[in-house]
């Protein structure tokens, strides 16, 4: 973790949660609508309009892979595989109610899906091909390449040497394959479509002039201020300060804890007719009268003044370029999208199919696509997949590939379904956003960060060693926070130097670099947790009595502060839109998977499942 000392490094563990809709886990939870006990003991399990049977689950465990084989020789592996069946089941029927696989969005689904299955196919092959690599070749990249392994020997990086040079070798097979293709097939690419003129400057200029409004900045102010529930409380603020005392004195001892302050610019307008009204009037240093925002009352100091401006075309002219290239491209790829782009041994690809590709692509991929080379790039990689797919004779890719395309098929049936469900009920407005973001205004505040310097003593191995190792660190303590009030204590740097164990970080004066701060998205280890929180709880020049955090005592400074600064709703818009749909879609789905659960009545015999593992068993 970046913001760590080096003793917490590499306790951090991401954790990212994808949604997506896992239909088999609903099964689990059906206590209703349940038939009851099939008579015939063939039957495994029975679901409204059908069953699974003991032949069933045994053929489709001849037809799975070792690896399958072997986990299905459980009674919960059985017990997993009678859900999956049933639900592709059910999943299948309620698509034939739908007519789902007639529509136009199926078949383009399953065609993909299909691709994907035979270029793994392929690319499987290609990665089974006998690569051999010699000793005598992997001595010589030894040799050649010494400064790379310093310290160690032949024998330590032999197998490493091994992989990266059977990795080479491999793209070496997969390149000539690709060229061998290329030299047999008729493959013809008309660049011209994919090339846009971007806008000139005179066009830029044109549209700048016209369209001034667009590039005002309204008045902006920059403020220092107290805000509080009580109005009494509000009005002592004020009287302190007109009183003489340092503004940001009595602030930081009156603002609530609620309270995050922001040394953001503030437009005019951005927080309402209350805080234009008492602070726009202000000069730069004048103080505000008390006055009423929402819930709370304020006090305001103006620290600086912007006056509204037009922004210079010069800062405007990179985002109105991109601006009027996008719009440009939009209308321009409209009137080609029926052209042909690209063709491969008579197979014809327009601009239309080009564009649906690249608009499913992830915003980072198509932003490394963006440019007329880059997207000819992107369109070289689609040739050759297509020189693949069309290597791969049909009728042997359908036989060696039946089980994973029927999968396949029935995943596209249940993404499909998914998508249909959610329709309409993922539509994120601007009103569900400012709702969002305004209920939950710590959710989108960068988190508090200190920098710290810090003593570390080790807590000893047994009972001698942790004795003496409290011993320490409390005289440690001492000496920098003595009991008697009077008394000054020392220089923190100075003890750091004499008592901590981090020897690196004590020669430093007990310095560390980094920020510290709790990661945004991120499970860490309590001792972890632990070291952060008490940091985090400091103020700036506060120093920490002992504590211990994993195998070490510690007594941290807090050198420097910045507390949680609230971001502006436009800077996180995007973050919030997400977490409503994320929010809309999780309920959504709830009813989706209630109405598959109503469906199901799923009903699993467990007292068969025994004898059919005990089939399974047998060679």
């Amino acid at each position: 973790m970046n913001n760590l000392p080096p003793w917490l490094a590499g306790k951090e563990y991401v954790f990212i949660l994808i949604p997506f809709i896992a239909l088999a886990m609903v099964l689990l939870a059906v206590k209703f609508n349940r038939p009851p006990d099939h008579p015939d003991q063939n039957v495994l399990a029975a679901y409204q309009d059908g069953v699974v049977t003991q032949e069933q689950v045994v053929e489709h465990f001849r037809m799975a892979s070792a690896q399958e084989q072997l986990a299905l020789r459980s009674v919960e592996g059985v017990r997993h595989l009678i859900q999956d069946l049933a639900v592709h089941e059910v999943v299948a029927k309620w698509a034939t109610e739908r007519q789902v696989d007639t529509k136009e969005t199926f078949r383009r689904a399953l065609k993909d899906a299909a691709d994907v299955v035979t270029l793994h196919d392929v690319a499987q092959r290609m990665h089974e091909f006998d690569v051999k690599i010699e000793e005598s070749e992997i001595q010589k990249y030894f040799d050649d390449n010494r400064d790379q392994f310093k310290g160690q020997s032949l024998t330590q990086v032999k197998e490493q040497i091994r992989n990266l040079l059977h990795a080479q070798k491999e793209q070496t097979v997969i390149d000539d394959f690709n060229k061998q293709l290329r030299a047999n097939a008729t493959v013809t690419l008309n660049a011209d479509l994919l090339d846009v003129p971007a806008p000139a400057d005179a066009e830029l200029q044109s549209y700048y002039q016209n369209n001034l409004d667009a590039f005002r900045e309204p008045d902006r102010v920059r403020v220092d201020e107290i805000r509080v529930k009580a109005k009494d409380k509000a009005d002592r603020a004020l009287a302190r300060v007109q009183a003489g005392e340092e503004f940001s004195q009595v602030a930081f001892e009156t603002n609530e804890p609620s309270f995050v302050a922001n040394n953001d610019l503030i437009a005019r307008g951005a927080r309402g007719a209350a805080f234009d009204t008492n602070v726009f009037i202000l000069s730069d240093g004048q103080v505000s009268k008390v006055f009423q925002d929402g819930d709370a009352y304020l006090v305001v100091r103006l620290a600086e003044k912007r006056p509204g401006r037009v922004k210079a075309f010069d800062e405007v002219h990179e985002t109105l370029s991109a601006k009027l290239r996008a719009e440009r491209e939009q209308s321009y790829y409209a009137e080609k999208k029926n052209e042909i782009l690209l063709s491969v041994n008579g197979i014809r690809y327009t601009l239309a199919d080009f564009l649906e590709e690249y608009n499913a692509l992830p915003a980072d991929l198509r932003a490394h696509y963006s440019t007329r080379e880059q997207k000819r790039q992107l369109v070289d990689a689609i040739a050759d997949r297509l020189l693949i797919l069309q290597s791969v004779p049909a009728r042997l890719a359908q036989s060696q590939n039946q089980k994973e395309m029927e999968e396949t098929r029935r995943h596209v049936l249940a993404e499909i379904l998914h998508d249909e469900e959610m329709e309409g009920q993922l539509d994120v407005t601007d009103a569900d956003i400012e709702e969002h973001y305004k209920g939950n205004p710590r959710h989108y505040a960068t988190p508090p960060k200190v920098k710290i310097s810090y003593i570390r003593i080790g807590r000893g191995v047994d009972d001698a060693s942790r004795k003496a190792a409290v011993q320490k660190v409390q005289a440690a303590y001492k000496r920098l926070q003595p009991d008697v009030p009077w008394q000054t204590g020392e220089d923190f740097a100075a003890v750091a130097r004499e008592v901590s164990e981090d020897a690196e970080i004590a020669q430093k004066g007990g310095v560390f670099e980094e920020w510290i701060t709790l990661p945004p998205s991120a499970i860490i280890d309590p001792e972890s947790y632990l070291f952060i929180t008490t940091v985090l709880s400091l103020k700036a020049g506060e120093i920490s009595p002992p504590f211990a955090a994993g195998d070490s005592y510690f007594i941290v400074l807090a050198r420097e502060r910045v507390d949680a600064q609230p971001q502006p709703l436009d800077q996180v818009r995007d973050l919030v839109r997400a977490d409503v749909r994320d929010t809309k879609h999780e309920q959504a789905l709830t009813k989706f998977e209630q109405e598959l659960a109503r469906r199901m009545g799923l009903n699993i015999h467990e007292d068969r499942l025994n004898q059919v593992v005990q089939e399974l068993a047998q060679p």
